[in-house]
């Protein structure tokens, strides 16, 4: 059997969300968005490179994760425990219009938050 040999050659650090910047975004999301369309998330093992932005810690940083999926179709899964397809799938399926608009409320209010 042959010899393989594995090198890590690129990493990223982890992301792990800043708290004191987390509850404070969390706060202006529920005031931009309203309490019902936000939730809190669980940490999860994913595939990014946002650890690369806080400079190892150094720059308070957070990630939040924008719902996009149709209503029916999200009940359904949760009912039927198939989880819907995510963002890097052939198969994602956002709904646009409101993605986009909650996306852009959310974001302009936590910037205009963050830069006063």
């Amino acid at each position: 059997m042959p010899v393989v040999t594995v090198s890590q050659t690129e990493i990223t650090p982890v992301e792990a969300n800043d708290p004191a910047l987390t509850e404070r975004m969390r706060k202006v999301a529920i005031n931009a968005l309203g309490a019902d369309h936000v939730d809190p998330a669980d940490s999860v093992m994913g595939s990014e490179d946002v650890g690369l932005f806080s400079l190892d810690g150094k720059i308070p940083a957070m990630m939040f994760r924008l719902g996009a999926a149709d209503a029916g179709k999200l009940a359904h899964a949760q009912e039927t425990g198939v989880p819907l397809p995510g963002p890097h799938s052939p198969l994602f399926a956002p709904v646009y219009a409101p993605t986009i608009e909650t996306g852009v409320t959310a974001m302009t209010a936590m910037a205009l938050d963050v830069l006063k």
